[in-house]
Formats: C-alpha cells, structure tokens, sequence
C-alpha cells in the first residue's frame, strides 16, 4: 500500500510537473506573439514617422519656393511703381510743355 500510495504520488508530481510546462510552453508562445505585435507597431510607427519626415521636407522646400516667389515678386512691385512713378513724371512734363 506504501508502495502504491508513493507510485500515484509520482505519478500526480509528473501530471502536475507535465501540465506546468505546457502552461509555461503557452505563456512563452502569447509571450512571443505579443512581442512580435509590438515590434510590428514599432516598425509601422517608424514608417509612418519616415512618412511624415518627407512629407515636412516636401512642405519646408514649397515654403521655401514661395518665400523666394514672395520677394521676387515684391521686388517686381517696387520696380513698376518705379516706373509708374517715372512716367507719371514723364506725362506731367509733356503736360507741361503742350501747356506753355
């Protein structure tokens, strides 16, 4: 009976020791997967930052351009009203002259 009992012992330790490394078998394998999702989030946040990297340096060179477009074309102001300046001076005098 000593026998016995200290055989069904062994075997419920084996039982339990078998079921605890199945359970330990899953929780490495949701483990891993979890990991896995994360490092996935990680590499689409990467790309999505990459994405929005380019895309600032898209906007930065178009604000660029058009700053450069916005001096240009403040200084194409000033020189026409340079001219219109020198030709309303212009017609005053030939104004001026029919007059006298």
């Amino acid at each position: 009976a000593a026998a016995a009992a200290q055989e069904q012992r062994r075997a419920d330790l084996y039982d339990a020791r078998t079921k605890a490394e199945i359970e330990i078998r899953a929780l490495k394998t949701k483990h891993n997967e979890a990991l896995q999702a994360m490092q996935q989030e990680g590499r689409r946040q990467l790309l999505h930052l990459a994405a929005l990297q380019v895309e600032n340096t898209e906007y930065a060179r178009q604000v660029s351009h058009l700053e450069a477009d916005k001096e240009r074309l403040g200084l194409e102001v000033q020189l026409y009203c340079r001219l219109v300046d020198r030709a309303g001076g212009e017609i005053a005098r030939q104004a001026a002259d029919v007059q006298e």
